[in-house]
């Protein structure tokens, strides 16, 4: 079986795999009914600037639109092999232990492997990996994509659809951004203060951008994203 997904990275190797990938897009297709090339069905990639990522053989180019890998209720595996001989242990970052329970590490091989299925989280996503050298520096890695859905149009509906479920139950759309977002955490609530740490300042720009999915809230919330080394504050 070839991988969907390959990721160069002077360190290391990254495949990703699904079996069920080509049904799962025609019926993505079907449900949405569009066209193979059509941008519901794309996703924006993004990754290490010292990588490089191929989709399906084809080199892509940074933040650019690509046919989506990844959608909701559909098994993934990961492959990624190490070819920095000092790598003696490697994790996904996330606080999210049903991320963490999905990944082991192969110590003799320098592997790290594992599966995910999103289920029905749909979103912005980032898969974090860590890996430890033996004289104890922990360096850092990253991959950044989309999850869509099978069956509505993503770009232009899940807005919306947000937006209409914020109405009734105030707040919910922050649990979209927890389970897709694997370096989320969530600090405290207070005064109507809501405080984000994310891992990394590229998940903090792209949250930047989602934060006009959150407009519609009560002007009095304040939402503040906090990377490792920038913040910034919003008063919607």
């Amino acid at each position: 079986m070839e991988e969907l997904l390959r990721l160069d990275h002077p360190d290391y190797e990254l495949m990703v795999y699904c079996p069920s990938y080509n049904k799962t897009y025609k019926k993505a297709q079907t449900c949405m009914r569009v066209g193979q090339n059509d941008e519901a069905l794309y996703s924006i990639y993004k990754w290490d600037n010292n990588a490089s990522l191929q989709i399906n053989g084809e080199q892509l180019k940074q933040e650019k639109k690509y046919h989506s890998i990844f959608f909701e209720n559909t098994d993934y595996q990961f492959w990624i092999s190490f070819k920095n001989k000092e790598v003696e242990d490697a994790w996904i970052n996330t606080p999210l232990k049903s991320i963490q329970d999905n990944f082991m590490f192969n110590q003799n091989n320098r592997v790290l492997f594992g599966h995910l299925n999103y289920g029905n989280d749909i979103g912005k996503a980032e898969i974090n990996i860590d890996y430890k050298l033996k004289n104890g520096k922990i360096k850092h890695s990253q991959l950044c994509y989309d999850v869509l859905s099978i069956k509505l149009n993503y770009h232009k509906d899940l807005k919306k659809i947000i937006n209409d479920i914020e109405k009734e139950y105030r707040m919910l759309s922050i649990d979209f951004l927890r389970k897709t977002y694997h370096t989320f955490r969530f600090f405290f609530q207070r005064n109507n203060r809501i405080i984000f740490h994310f891992g990394s300042i590229s998940v903090f720009s792209d949250m930047h951008s989602f934060h006009t999915t959150l407009t519609f809230m009560n002007n009095d919330i304040t939402i503040i994203f906090i990377s490792n080394s920038l913040s910034r504050s919003c008063t919607l």
